[in-house]
């Protein structure tokens, strides 16, 4: 386990590092760290250094791994020995950083344990996430700084607020059981900046729901977030029995919530529960809805400084009730498809 001010100094003294290399904004740092509490340090050295953080799945095949290092073109590659392994041939591409070589371990042992960051403006980049979405292609989506941040404020106000105050204004302990490749990690990661507890589970131990029961209730873990069908095998392993330590909260995300996993987490007594929906060009999330506002399964309305509207092919609004296509507007959008301005150009349109 790591204190904060371990999780501070270990961070600074990464960030060192990399903004010796050149890192800062506007540049990105690819991280293939094997899951663990160094992939959380990782993270906030790149943010600190001003640059911005593409991870890479190490469950990938090598191949996709070299695809997405080479579209990227980061400044380096931070990774382990055991990453090291998993990734594809160097040759002529980035350096790798490997945090676990004894050269490297020395340099952060002699880095400072401070580290002034360099300004960064709400539009400069914070992390780069690769999806495939329609046309098989591997495509990096830019979220920034603004985004973020606009989305930690809204957590603050309203999903980590109620819980923190219902449940006495006390530090909390939640649990990250996401993939570091997607942006829904950020829902656990800002608890972490919020000043709570954040317990990261390894690769092994998130994919175990039997597992992941027994350590919500051994560690006593207050929030999580987790998709429908995640949620499903959690609840099949008694997540919410009422005879045994629960979550305060539990945030829904990354699919369309079935009604019997609706009705069954609304019925549990004492569980608040946030539906959240947000597609990889808006950050992490666009919409919410608090399920004990509703009886049935919504997507919600829109969270702050967000604006959804429902458009034909014409971008023009459909009446209600009419089938339209959902576009999104607001602080957290994209600044668009990293390297393909004529895809931005074509998915990023004027705001009706």
């Amino acid at each position: 386990s790591l204190t904060f001010a371990e999780v501070d100094a270990r961070s600074a003294r990464l960030a060192s590092l990399l903004a010796a290399r050149g890192v800062g904004p506007e540049s990105v740092v690819a991280l293939a760290v094997p899951r663990s509490a160094e992939t959380v340090v990782a993270i906030l050295a790149v943010l600190r250094a001003g640059g911005a953080y593409l991870p890479l799945d190490l469950d990938y095949p090598a191949d996709r791994l070299g695809l997405m290092i080479d579209d990227a073109r980061p400044v380096c590659v931070v990774t382990t020995a055991r990453g090291l392994e998993l990734l594809p041939e160097a040759g002529d591409g980035p350096e790798r950083l490997v945090l676990d070589a004894p050269e490297t371990a020395a340099a952060l042992a002699a880095a400072p344990a401070e580290f002034a960051s360099p300004a960064v403006a709400d539009g400069h980049p914070a992390y780069v996430i690769y999806t495939s979405g329609s046309t098989g292609r591997p495509k990096g989506v830019v979220l920034t700084h603004g985004g973020l941040s606009n989305l930690y404020a809204n957590h603050i106000a309203d999903v980590f607020g109620p819980v923190v105050e219902a449940t006495g204004g006390r530090r909390l302990r939640a649990l990250h059981t996401a993939s570091f490749s997607f942006d829904t990690s950020w829902e656990q990661l800002f608890w972490l900046v919020a000043g709570h507890e954040l317990h990261v589970l390894d690769e092994v131990g998130r994919r175990d729901a039997e597992f992941v029961v027994s350590y919500v209730r051994e560690h006593r873990i207050e929030t999580m977030d987790v998709t429908p069908t995640y949620a499903l095998g959690l609840l099949d392993q008694g997540l919410l029995d009422p005879a045994a330590h629960r979550p305060a909260l539990l945030l829904l995300g990354g699919e369309a919530v079935p009604e019997a996993l609706w009705s069954a987490v609304r019925a549990a007594t004492g569980v608040m529960s946030v539906n959240l929906y947000g597609p990889t060009e808006y950050t992490v999330d666009a919409l919410a809805a608090d399920l004990a506002a509703s009886a049935t399964p919504v997507v919600g309305r829109p969270i702050g400084n967000t604006r959804a509207y429902l458009l034909d092919a014409a971008l023009r609004p459909v009446p209600a009730g009419a089938t339209g296509e959902l576009y999104l507007a607001g602080h957290g959008i994209a600044r668009g498809y990293l390297g393909r301005f004529a895809l931005t150009a074509e998915r990023f349109v004027a705001d009706p």
